[in-house]
Parts: C-alpha cells; structure tokens; sequence
C-alpha cells in the first residue's frame, strides 16, 4: 500500500515535471544541462581525483626506484672495494713468497758459485764440485748448463710457478661475495 502511494506520488511528480518542460522549454533545457554539468563535474572531481592519485603513487615508486639505485651504486662500490682487496691480498702475499724463494736460490747460487772457486781441482781442470756421480754403465752428459743459468732458469720456474699459483688463488675468489 505504502509502494503505490509511493508510486502514485512518483507518477505526479513526473507529470508536473513534463507540463513544466512543455511549457517553458528554454527554461528546462538550461535546467537539465546544469543539472547534468553538475553530475558531470562530481564525476569530473572523482576522476581528478583518482588521476592525482595515481600520479603520487607514480612519483613515491620513482623515487624509491631512484633510492634503491643509490643504495645499490653503493653496495657495489663496496663490494668492489672488498673483492679488490682480496685480490690484493692475494697479489702480495703471492710477490712475498715469490720474493722469498728467488732470494733462497740466489744465495744458494752465491754458496756454490763461492765453493766453485774455493773447490779444489782434480788433474785435467775441472773442480771437483763439477765432476758428477753417475749409476754405472751411463755416461753422464756434457754439462753445458752453467751455475749462472742454472740461476736463471730456477728464477723463471719460481716466477712461474707464482704466477700460476697467483691465477688459481684469484680465480677462486668470489666476486659476488656480500
């Protein structure tokens, strides 16, 4: 009973609204527009609104984006630092021992060229320290390799025995150690 009340109200409304557009209908042309640009302008408002939103949302991930770079540009910086210390570590640990073991070669090069000359000398020339002892029945061979290189050739075998030495050690680092 209350809805056809409702109804019957509603219709009247609506017949009232029809005469007055009938007669004036400047009046309800003007009217219905600046009803509808009033509609219009809250849905205009919650457009707007929604477009600023997005627009600050858009601005905080570039600047977090921008942040993460910078921390990132950082991290790396350091962790360069720290693989280039290693790596250094490595290199000078690696110069010390090579360093270590070419001055053991040549003071032990200074021992027996200083005992050459002080050797005493069998008949036919040659010291005793040069006369080898062989296994019977082999001839030894002629000994065209002198003591001085000898030296050089122990040199180069130490130099490179580091540097082989040296290229495993740093090829076992990690670069992208944290």
């Amino acid at each position: 009973m209350i809805l056809l009340g409702w109804l019957g109200w509603l219709g009247k409304g609506a017949q009232a609204l029809l005469n007055l557009a009938a007669r004036y209908p400047w009046q309800a042309a003007l009217i219905t527009s600046l009803c509808l640009s009033a509609w219009l302008w809250h849905g205009k408002g919650k457009a707007i609104d929604a477009r600023d939103a997005e627009i600050s949302t858009h601005r905080q991930t570039k600047a977090d984006y921008r942040t993460a770079q910078a921390v990132a540009k950082v991290m790396e910086a350091e962790r360069l630092v720290r693989v280039e210390k290693k790596q250094q570590e490595i290199t000078d640990a690696a110069l010390q021992h090579y360093d270590v073991q070419l001055a053991a070669a040549r003071a032990k090069y200074e021992r027996l060229r200083k005992s050459r000359v002080l050797a005493p000398r069998v008949p036919g020339g040659e010291s005793v320290s040069d006369v080898s002892v062989s296994s019977p029945g082999i001839d030894p061979a002629p000994d065209d390799f002198g003591l001085s290189a000898r030296l050089v050739a122990t040199g180069q075998a130490l130099q490179l025995d580091a540097l082989i030495s040296w290229v495993e050690r740093q090829a076992a680092i990690d670069p992208n150690d944290h």
